[in-house]
């Protein structure tokens, strides 16, 4: 197609979605309790990056005297940020433990080396919604998949990660 416009476009989903039919599932939208834990996460992740710049200011002015009654502001506000995601903290894990299949899959996320408290929440409600074939599926949905770079003058370069698939579960994986 030399093309393209909503016309095209529609014919080519449309001729896309017949040729797979077979491998397509019905959306569904998240259940309350997942979507609930899931808000609650960003907001969690929201309260983490502002209390880094908050804490960061601090840092930069290096107990400079001129700063010092800005300073009493900032240190409080770093004090709500971690108030705040203590709470939230808390309330997720309230949310997660109504849930019986959910409280077990995060305890069991939980066991593997370098998934935590924030992590195993996305990772369990992911598993649970999704319907991967295969733990390379969700390897290569998570994005942590191996990326072969040997053609050329390249044949001795390490594989790398690809870094296709979901950016934001990625970086809870390596933050």
């Amino acid at each position: 197609v030399n093309s393209k416009n909503d016309e095209i476009d529609s014919h080519m989903l449309a001729k896309m979605g017949k040729e797979n039919a077979d491998d397509l599932t019905e959306w569904k939208p998240l259940p309350p309790l997942y979507e609930k834990v899931l808000f609650l996460i960003r907001r969690m992740d929201q309260v983490v990056r502002t209390r880094q710049v908050e804490r960061n200011r601090l840092e930069g002015h290096g107990g400079i005297k001129s700063f010092a009654a800005a300073d009493k502001y900032t240190k409080s506000a770093v004090e709500f940020y971690d108030k705040q995601e203590a709470q939230i903290s808390e309330e997720i894990a309230n949310l997660v433990a109504t849930d019986a299949r959910l409280d077990a899959d995060v305890k069991l996320l939980k066991t593997i080396p370098g998934i935590g408290e924030k992590t195993a929440p996305v990772l369990a409600i992911l598993l649970n919604t999704r319907n991967f074939k295969s733990a390379g599926q969700f390897a290569k949905f998570v994005g942590v998949i191996p990326k072969d770079n040997k053609s050329g003058s390249s044949v001795d370069s390490p594989s790398r990660m690809s870094k296709a698939g979901s950016s934001a579960i990625r970086a809870k994986l390596y933050s």
